[in-house]
């Protein structure tokens, strides 16, 4: 029988793209929150608040038409070039979006040269900088925002935002918590949202007790938000408490039923427990929550895979692959799954090539977030195919973009194992059950 090697999306269709992906719902909702409700598209702004809508309801083409229109009316609006750029980034035309983005930057050092103290220039010219890659450049404009405005909480949590996103957990944690003394007490949803995202630093440092505390004053905040409830069924789970995590979980889906975050959570904890009945019917839910799940449909094969039934298991696998049809070729999320998908199925060279295609198509400003689960998933196919070298090759390139990827340090392990290096193998294995990874 074909070896089974854990989906290095394990838990919900976001979360073991690690923490990185729960973060990126942080920062969406950090930084859209504060767009208002559709307007009426006649100036400038009105295109700009619509464009921002689109961003959270509509397609990206529609969410560039958006902003073409607002730049129609004022060619010199840094905000609309800058959420161009966006747009056509994610549509995967990098090199418009390069442009747009350049554009933003010259319009951004105008307004500095003209008004060196001229904050909100600075802001925008510390957003471009992010998304060009030019991360150190990015930093020290948010530096000068917060050195001109001082209590700018703002821009403090976009700032302590972007340093987890880099991997340096100790600024960011020290910049949150500067930002949630300065913000207003009754600012509660958003207090919340950055207590949410102190509790991640925590969990990623292992201090789960401070991460449940930190999350149990987000629920206080905003009691009625699932998702801090599923954090802490993320936490308890690192810790090795599936009876405390399922209970969050559940706690989740009393607030809100329909959350396929939590019924997916859910059902890969119950997995890791090998209730495996219990954990198809969660499946199950979600699946009828959302048929078009591709996550959904891959973890759920993985489950059929380890109760014995192999045909159950490749018709959901093949079911997970019909869901990616519709994906945009640049999804580099959907292009993992997509990956593992085809990686059960055996069908390794197509599964190589859409590891390969996320690998390039990862934008510069989030690198770790799929590029680290498609080179460990490279690695996966390379061990099965009996290539262990490369395979160690993929699984060391994942770990040095994020070292906290147990999926990765285990199939190192086995591939050194493989190869008759025991030592360096029995090394592998303990760092990642040491970084929580169960079979």
């Amino acid at each position: 029988m074909r070896e089974k090697v854990e989906s290095t999306m394990a838990r919900d269709g976001l979360s073991k793209l690690g923490m990185g992906s729960r973060f990126v719902l942080i920062l969406m909702a950090l930084s859209l929150l504060c767009a208002a409700v559709l307007a009426q598209e006649s100036t400038t702004e009105d295109w700009l608040t619509k464009a921002r809508e689109l961003q959270l309801i509509g397609t990206p083409e529609e969410t560039l038409a958006a902003y073409d229109k607002a730049i129609e009316i004022d060619p010199q609006n840094v905000q609309a070039w800058l959420g161009k750029g966006m747009a056509e980034s994610t549509l995967g035309d990098q090199g418009e979006a390069s442009r747009s983005f350049e554009k933003t930057l010259d319009l951004c050092d105008e307004a500095i040269e003209a008004d060196p103290e001229d904050a909100d220039a600075w802001y925008f010219k510390a957003e471009v900088l992010f998304r060009m890659g030019r991360t150190e450049e990015a930093l020290e404009a948010y530096d000068r925002v917060i050195e001109i405005r001082p209590g700018d909480y703002l821009t403090m949590e976009r700032k302590a935002e972007y340093l987890l996103v880099l991997g340096r957990y100790d600024e960011a944690l020290e910049t949150f918590e500067g930002a949630i003394e300065l913000r207003p007490a009754d600012d509660t949803d958003q207090l919340a949202l950055v207590w949410s995202a102190k509790a991640q630093i925590l969990e990623i440092s292992g201090r789960y007790d401070d991460a449940l505390e930190a999350l149990d004053r987000a629920v206080e905040l905003d009691p009625e938000n699932a998702y801090y409830w599923i954090s802490k069924g993320y936490v308890a789970s690192e810790m090795g408490e599936t009876d405390d995590s399922i209970a969050a979980y559940d706690e989740a889906l009393l607030i809100d039923p329909n959350s396929t975050a939590a019924w997916s959570a859910k059902a890969s904890e119950l997995a890791r427990a090998k209730r495996y009945e219990e954990s198809l019917e969660a499946y199950d839910e979600l699946l009828s929550i959302d048929p078009s799940s591709a996550q959904g449909w891959l973890d759920k094969g993985d489950v059929l895979e380890e109760m014995g039934r192999a045909d159950d298991a490749s018709e959901a696998f093949q079911r997970s692959l019909e869901a990616l049809d519709e994906a945009r070729s640049n999804d580099t999320a959907a292009l993992v799954v997509k990956g593992g998908a085809l990686f059960r199925l055996s069908r390794y060279d197509e599964a190589t090539a859409a590891y390969d295609e996320a690998i390039e198509g990862a934008l510069p400003t989030y690198p770790k977030y799929h590029t680290s689960q498609a080179l460990s998933g490279k690695g996966d196919v390379l061990r099965a195919e009996g290539k262990n070298e490369e395979a160690i090759s993929a699984y060391d390139e994942a770990i040095d973009i994020e070292p906290t990827l147990s999926e990765a340090w285990h199939g190192k392990g086995l591939a050194l194992n493989a190869l008759g290096r025991v030592t360096e193998a029995g090394s592998s294995f303990y760092v990642a059950n040491k970084l929580g990874y169960r079979e």
